[in-house]
């Protein structure tokens, strides 16, 4: 996914673009911006680009207001620094009408849980743009966005403004191939970067933990440290683990000897009270990641006809649900 001789071409002042204005994108912009760097984000749409261009978002009790643009403001090759950070179902069809706007060396860094979507991304984006380096970043960064409206001097008039909380500090698993930049900019904005000379195999076990967490907490509506409380989900989670670790060993045989087990159960008491993304996602009637989780799982698991039938019923519980009100 990258081409080394952009690695060191841009500089730490470069604006960096942000699509994916979700509580994890909306916390990293907050925190490059309190680290002085250029932040500009990409909106869905106009009424979007005016909510983070003049409400702005509260953070740490200030308010950041960013330059916005939807994808046809944006001026063909202008985007040098990308950051992503949308779900997995959403990547595709966001960055197409973008890839216009990107420079021909652009560096790109798709900040995301689950698997099989930078592969899918890199492919669309190389068919016009075969120069632009893109890296994959993991983020433990606990985020929630809360919603407020506020009543402006207009009468019947009313703003909506994001205020983004952070849940819990984590890090950034970034790809070690990564321009040096990066790890400044992450690092200036307190976003403690970690680089990875595999981030596929850290990509791996992410998604193992998200499989035993995600879905289940969805379905049984509570938070992660339940999983580790309630006697029934505490049996089930662990036949998860059982099955996601039969499937790891055969994918990659060099984990067989790591506690993966014992690192699923410390995030789920690390996370206690923490919801998971799948479990808001349920909660808020939208569509989820399930696929890239427990659907990518499953999917690996047919291609060594190994059966996880635990797996697959998380999978098809969730999916009907939201088959049912999305």
């Amino acid at each position: 996914m990258t081409n080394p001789s952009a690695v060191n071409s841009f500089s730490t002042t470069s604006t960096i673009h942000l699509l994916g204005a979700g509580s994890l994108g909306l916390l990293i912009a907050c925190r490059l911006q309190q680290a002085r760097q250029n932040i500009s984000l990409i909106g869905r749409d106009q009424q979007a680009v005016e909510k983070f261009s003049k409400s702005g978002v509260l953070f740490e009790n200030s308010r950041y207001l960013f330059p916005s643009f939807t994808a046809e403001n944006i001026k063909k090759n202008s985007i040098r620094r990308l950051i992503i950070c949308l779900k997995t179902w959403q990547t595709l069809p966001a960055i197409k009408p973008l890839i216009n706007a990107l420079a021909d060396n652009a560096q790109i860094i798709l900040i995301q849980n689950g698997m099989g979507i930078i592969e899918q991304l890199g492919d669309l984006i190389r068919q016009q743009k075969p120069e632009i380096s893109l890296f994959h970043a993991l983020s433990t960064h606990g985020a929630w966005k809360e919603n407020v409206w506020k009543e402006s001097a207009c009468k019947n008039n009313t703003n909506q403004q994001f205020t983004v909380h952070q849940a819990g500090t984590g890090e950034i698993r970034i790809d070690a191939n990564c321009q040096s930049s990066w790890i400044t900019a992450f690092t200036q904005a307190n976003l403690n970067p970690q680089t990875d000379s595999d981030i596929k195999l850290a990509a791996w076990k992410k998604l193992l933990i998200n499989c035993c967490i995600n879905g289940l907490t969805a379905i049984a509506n509570c938070q992660n440290g339940q999983l580790a409380v309630n006697l029934h989900l505490k049996q089930i989670t662990q036949q998860l683990i059982d099955e996601c670790l039969t499937l790891s060993n055969k994918i990659y045989p060099e984990l067989a000897t790591q506690p993966i087990a014992d690192l699923i159960w410390q995030v789920i008491n690390q996370t206690a009270a923490n919801y998971s993304s799948t479990h808001q996602d349920h909660q808020a009637n939208r569509l989820s990641e399930i696929d890239a989780i427990n659907g990518y799982l499953l999917d690996i698991a047919k291609t060594v006809q190994l059966s996880l039938p635990v797996n697959q019923t998380i999978y098809r519980l969730i999916k009907s649900a939201e088959a049912a009100s999305v």
